[in-house]
C-alpha cells in the first residue's frame, strides 16, 4: 500500500479532489478532520480524554462536547492549544493507524487528508505529500461564500493554519486547484500515475 498525503488550507477544495481520488482512482480516504469529529462525540476516546483534563463545564445540556465553549479555551494561546492537542492528536494518530493497517488489505493507495498534517504528526504515517494549492483571496471568497462568513472571519479562520510556505516545505508535489476541474484531474492523473509506476518496482 502507498499512502498519500493530502493537505492544504480552509477553502482549498481539498474535498473535491478527494471524491476524484476516491471514485476515479480507487483510493482508500481518510479525513483526519472527520475522525477527530467522530472520536469527540459523547462517549468516545477523545470525548473522554478532554472531558477528563476540562471537566464538564465545556458540555452542552445534551451532554456532548459545546465545540465553542472547548474552543475559546483550547486556542486562547500557544500553551492552551498544545495542552488540547494532547488530549486529542495521540488518539486520533491512533485510531488512523488501526483504520489503515485494515484499508491496507483491500486497497493499494490510500490518502490521507488533514489540514494540520505537522502538527497532528501524521506525515511520518505517509510516504507521500501532496499539497492543495490555491490563492489566498480565492479561499477567502469560497469560505465566505461556502459558510456565510464575513471577510473578517473567514481571514481569522485561514489564519489558525499553516502558511503557504509551511505546506510547501512539507509537501512532495503542489496541486493547483485554482482553475478547472479538468485541470485539476490532469495534475491528479500525472501524480497518480507516477505513484503507481514506482509501486511496480517495489520488492
Amino acid at each position: 500500500m502507498q499512502i498519500i498525503g493530502l493537505t492544504g488550507g480552509v477553502g482549498a477544495g481539498k474535498s473535491v479532489i478527494l471524491e476524484m481520488l476516491q471514485q476515479e482512482y480507487g483510493c482508500y480516504v481518510i479525513s483526519a478532520d472527520a475522525v477527530g469529529h467522530r472520536m469527540m462525540q459523547k462517549g468516545g476516546a477523545t470525548y473522554r480524554s478532554i472531558l477528563a483534563e476540562y471537566g464538564s463545564d465545556i458540555l452542552d445540556a445534551q451532554g456532548e462536547i459545546d465545540k465553542g465553549k472547548l474552543a475559546a479555551i483550547g486556542f486562547a494561546d500557544n500553551t492552551s492549544a498544545e495542552r488540547l492537542s494532547a488530549c486529542t492528536h495521540p488518539l486520533i494518530r491512533q485510531e488512523i493507524r488501526e483504520e489503515i493497517a485494515r484499508a491496507a488489505q483491500t486497497h493499494p493507495l490510500l490518502v490521507l487528508e488533514s489540514a494540520i498534517p505537522v502538527q497532528g504528526k501524521l506525515v511520518e504515517i505517509c510516504d507521500v505529500m501532496w499539497y492543495v494549492y490555491v490563492p489566498w483571496e480565492i479561499r477567502k471568497q469560497r469560505i465566505m461564500e461556502s459558510r456565510g462568513y464575513s471577510a473578517e472571519r473567514a481571514e481569522q479562520t485561514m489564519k489558525r493554519q499553516p502558511a503557504d510556505g509551511e505546506y510547501r516545505a512539507i509537501c512532495d508535489a503542489v496541486i493547483d486547484n485554482s482553475g478547472s476541474l479538468e485541470d485539476t484531474r490532469s495534475q491528479l492523473e500525472r501524480l497518480v500515475s507516477q505513484i503507481r509506476e514506482q509501486m511496480k518496482h517495489v520488492v
